[in-house]
């Protein structure tokens, strides 16, 4: 019974959000997805929306992962992707939002968008092309300038990471590995790191990660399971 248990405070969650999701992708897996109005959205693997769209209002929900949005504008329905008590609000663009650790993120690829998040978040800001914002979920915001080449790179296989901890980038291959990864070394996962890795072969990413540092290990341990780990 104590398994059981167990077994169903594991699943329910996953199983609860993907009966809210009109779209879901799995692990290694991205879909492209042309809503009614003619928006253009593309999902990135272990990723999740819902779709409202109703009368003069066209609402997405993010419930997992990160998804890329070339919106079809139109003045009088606007169009607005909700993450995590975060707000994003189209006014002609095309823009990213996803799930950070612990904040949802915005970058902003083509045009204008407002972002805005509960009151208790005191965040309201607009962002033109080339802008990004991190919302912490605990509160607290930070704007950053994004590359254009940057900006949902995933879609093109690639990961490029710009001065970020090892942890988040360790995080963003999760996806797209049929198992599980387990970063063992907490000295290595605080090291910040800069460069392009591919998402089509996230071990030898992995791989490509400790090389650039000594002392640091990545062990298949399985078909499933690869440890980071000091030596």
């Amino acid at each position: 019974m104590a398994l059981a248990a167990c077994l169903v405070l594991l699943i329910a969650p996953s199983a609860l959000l993907w009966w809210q999701a009109d779209y879901t992708t799995g692990t290694a897996q991205q879909q492209s997805i042309r809503l009614a109005d003619g928006t253009d959205v593309e999902l990135a693997p272990q990723s999740a929306i819902a779709v409202d769209y109703k009368g003069s209002q066209r609402h997405i929900r993010l419930l997992k992962g990160c998804a890329f949005f070339e919106v079809t504008h139109d003045a009088t329905r606007p169009f607005a992707v909700d993450a995590h008590s975060v707000r994003t609000t189209d006014i002609g663009t095309a823009f990213e939002v996803g799930f950070g650790a612990d904040s949802t993120d915005v970058a902003v690829a083509q045009g204008v968008v407002q972002v805005d998040a509960s009151p208790s978040f005191g965040v309201s800001e607009r962002l033109q092309a080339g802008q990004a914002i991190h919302v912490g979920w605990k509160g607290g915001f930070h704007r950053t300038n994004a590359d254009g080449t940057e900006i949902a790179s995933w879609r093109h296989g690639q990961l490029i990471a710009n001065d970020q901890p090892v942890a988040d980038v360790v995080g963003k291959l999760r996806p797209y590995f049929k198992g599980m990864i387990v970063l063992a070394s907490s000295d290595f996962a605080a090291r910040r790191v800069t460069g392009v890795y591919d998402l089509n072969n996230p071990v030898g990413a992995l791989h490509a990660l400790a090389q650039a540092h000594e002392g640091v290990a990545v062990r298949r341990m399985t078909p499933w399971l690869v440890i980071i780990s000091d030596f």
